[in-house]
């Protein structure tokens, strides 16, 4: 089991974390985040330390993958848009695709 500092990581320097939160404080820029709740190479806990980074510039996108999920999604599932993405438009990981294209229209303004 990951120990707390482990579970919040990011795998960035402090530099490049103080820069990304500089950056979107002062342009207003948000970030996006997509999991699946059960995954355990990407847990909760690191959503929520990105909360308290991004405050509400941070939009994440939870996946059910819990046991008997409506979606059957399996426990396993990490790969939110390659491995685990079911390209149907009811699927959750469909939805979560769409939202991601739209965010990335947003952002670089097309």
């Amino acid at each position: 089991m990951l120990g707390r500092k482990a579970r919040r990581s990011l795998g960035v320097t402090p530099q490049d974390l103080a820069a990304a939160q500089s950056r979107s404080e002062q342009d207003d820029v948000s970030v996006l985040g997509v999991r699946f709740t059960n995954d355990v190479m990407c847990p909760r806990a690191r959503f929520d330390y990105l909360e308290d980074l991004f405050g509400e510039r941070f939009q994440r996108i939870d996946i059910d993958s819990s046991l008997f999920n409506k979606h059957k999604i399996p426990l396993r599932a990490h790969s939110t848009l390659t491995v685990d993405f079911v390209n149907k438009p009811d699927h959750p990981t469909r939805k979560a695709y769409d939202q991601v294209v739209a965010f990335m229209h947003k952002q670089i303004g097309a």
